[in-house]
């Protein structure tokens, strides 16, 4: 996907207006800071830190074929779009207070997503043809998925290929 004027999207690979120069994109996002992005193919996911509250915010936008946006349909946007279900996320610790979720790392496949969470958690959406959720299916998630298979080990680093995944630990 290629940004075009006035934050609007040019939806194939023959934009009717290219950018040459970087445009300031801030729609639904004016009140964050960016602290991390990823690309895939033809879409894009932002993790921010919403001023007001301290709190993480995650957005996406673009085609959304497999469920690679995480907004849990199947629906392109054109507009930056909070990804509800990883946005403001609390857990209770075991102190029993709830904390809130903060997200390391933000990776993205061909129509993928990964992201590693500051509780040793990773969250996984969108395509998974070739297993590359690492769920054991076959199947699309266009939810964000919690898995605590590396909860007992300390999460290093998440990356992603076309159709592949990979999480380093550390013992």
């Amino acid at each position: 996907m290629q940004l075009s004027q006035l934050t609007e999207f040019s939806k194939s690979f023959n934009p009717l207006i290219a950018a040459f120069e970087p445009i300031l994109i801030n729609k639904n996002i004016e009140n964050n800071i960016v602290t991390d992005m990823a690309a895939g193919e033809e879409f894009t996911v932002i993790v921010t830190q919403n001023q007001q509250n301290d709190q993480t915010e995650v957005f996406s936008c673009g085609h959304n074929n497999k469920g690679e946006l995480g907004v849990g349909n199947l629906s392109h946007l054109q507009d930056i779009t909070k990804i509800s279900s990883l946005s403001n996320y609390q857990f209770k610790s075991p102190k029993g207070q709830l904390d809130h979720i903060k997200i390391n790392k933000i990776c993205c496949g061909y129509h993928h997503c990964i992201a590693a969470l500051n509780i040793g958690v990773i969250a996984e959406w969108g395509d998974n043809d070739y297993g590359q959720l690492g769920n054991n299916k076959r199947s699309f998630s266009e939810n964000p998925i919690i898995m605590n298979y590396f909860s007992k080990e300390k999460i290093l680093k998440v990356q992603c290929g076309k159709n592949v995944s990979s999480v380093i630990c550390q013992d």
